[in-house]
């Protein structure tokens, strides 16, 4: 005898701007919740079932059940050992995909797979809509994100670059001296990636997809591009390293151009920051 359980399923709804496919910013708008009936497996006999399951919906009493039947994949098990918090079957499978897909880059792949061997663990993945952000890590090892469609393999990313600054070389990413240069480190990593998988040939690119002249500050264009294209060789390597006076010089600039502005509370004055996530990374994946 098939036996079945109900779910209830909620798709939030968000406007959403998006910068060269990671959301800066979102605005709910309204959500939709529907019961639905999750496969549970079969048995044999009655006497295999212990307990009772949730009315269902209109028989009274239902206030629906968010157990999810999904589970995180082991990879994630492992990281997060708190597990899935309160997202259900829907948010983990989204979530499973992005990490999947995530991993198919060498360079992500290579953090999931030091924070593996070195037995490194988080706490849980959440969904916490009242949060500011698009997706952040907590102190105590939390992953939230701010909404269901927020699941996505760019924010993970972003997210997963983070966690190997704080997790893999030492970087204090919640301190108020650091986490604008660490916000920088994050935007220069995917700009140098940019230039280097286009070949160096980023002149012709979309406005505004570079962490430099984001917002209409044309005023840095061409500048920026050409120090992306000289510290890549035109776009036929990695850099090994990075002038630090031209680091901190963008940083500032990314300080007054990007979502993570000065007058939001990011610091940039720190002279000593250095991009040593980006270049462990560049070093252990020297392809595109």
């Amino acid at each position: 005898m098939p036996l079945y359980y109900w779910n209830v399923v909620c798709t939030h709804y968000y406007y959403v701007t998006s910068v060269d496919g990671v959301v800066i910013k979102k605005e709910y708008s309204y959500s939709t919740c529907d019961p639905v009936q999750v496969y549970a497996g079969s048995i044999t006999n009655c006497s295999e079932i212990s307990g009772g399951g949730a009315p269902p919906p209109g028989s009274g009493g239902y206030t629906g059940n968010t157990t999810s039947a999904q589970t995180l994949s082991d990879a994630l098990k492992k990281i997060f050992i708190k597990g899935a918090g309160n997202l259900l079957s829907t948010d983990i499978s989204r979530l499973n995909n992005a990490f999947t897909s995530m991993n198919n880059d060498c360079m992500y792949k290579n953090i999931s797979n030091q924070i593996s061997s070195r037995n490194i663990t988080m706490g849980e993945v959440n969904i916490n809509s009242s949060m500011i952000g698009v997706a952040g890590w907590s102190p105590s090892g939390n992953l939230s994100f701010g909404g269901s469609d927020l699941i996505t393999s760019e924010n993970l990313s972003h997210e997963w670059f983070h966690l190997a600054q704080w997790k893999l070389t030492g970087v204090d990413i919640f301190s108020f001296t650091n986490k604008g240069m660490a916000e920088f480190e994050n935007a220069l990593f995917a700009d140098i990636r940019r230039t280097v998988r286009a070949g160096g040939n980023i002149d012709n690119l979309i406005d505004h997809t570079f962490a430099c002249y984001k917002g209409g500050y044309e005023t840095y264009r061409t500048e920026y591009q050409n120090w992306l294209k000289s510290i890549t060789q035109n776009g036929s390597t990695y850099p090994t390293t990075i002038n630090q006076a031209d680091f901190n010089k963008w940083a500032n600039v990314f300080g007054e151009v990007s979502s993570y502005k000065k007058t939001s509370g990011y610091d940039y004055s720190i002279t000593s920051y250095s991009p040593i996530t980006m270049f462990s990374l560049f070093n252990n994946c020297q392809i595109y």
